[in-house]
């Protein structure tokens, strides 16, 4: 029988990195939102308790004053909802945008990186991926891995025809190149 040995950060890392293989293999949505909020909410919990995350610090400042719980109601919406069933047994989910867990896995591994632990392979790809999927919601892009400018190199066509299928399969394919 295997023993599972992990600490928070890579507990973090290795719940990330299977949220970016699920999204990527198409698998489903609601599986790869629960681990990729698994995630997020150790990452932010370690950027709390640290204190001096500039990244934390700038998802923070994102959110207008005044209205952080609703902000944080939103983002955690479908975690909540998959964990919490004491409360609202006949609770229905909906109106949801399956790519709502893009920006839960990208801001994982941004607050990753900033408590100074490396970027693995996979988020290395889902970075890329990311920034040339969702342009508008990039600031800077990261620089891209050889195998990811290679298998992009149309993306900026591509992200506005192609369907999400079409795009998590380019995602998929350049996990498989480098991640």
């Amino acid at each position: 029988m295997a023993i599972i040995r992990t600490n928070k950060p890579d507990a973090a890392r290795r719940q990330c990195d299977a949220a970016i293989r699920m999204l990527f293999r198409r698998e489903d949505p609601l599986a790869v939102a629960t681990v990729a909020g698994a995630a997020f909410r150790l990452v932010r919990d370690l950027s709390e308790k640290k204190g001096d995350g500039r990244v934390w610090g700038h998802i923070k400042r994102m959110i207008r004053p005044g209205i952080e719980a609703e902000a944080w109601k939103v983002f955690n919406k479908v975690p909540n909802f998959l964990k919490h069933a004491d409360n609202d047994s006949a609770a229905i989910l909906d109106d949801v945008e399956e790519s709502f867990v893009d920006s839960v896995i990208v801001f994982t591994i941004w607050l990753y990186a900033d408590l100074g632990y490396q970027r693995t392979p996979a988020m290395l790809t889902f970075e890329g991926w990311f920034a040339l999927t969702h342009p508008s919601e990039v600031v800077t892009q990261p620089p891209l891995p050889p195998h990811l400018q290679m298998a992009f190199a149309d993306t900026a066509r591509l992200s506005k025809t192609a369907t999400r299928a079409e795009l998590l399969e380019f995602g998929r394919l350049g996990l498989l190149e480098g991640g």
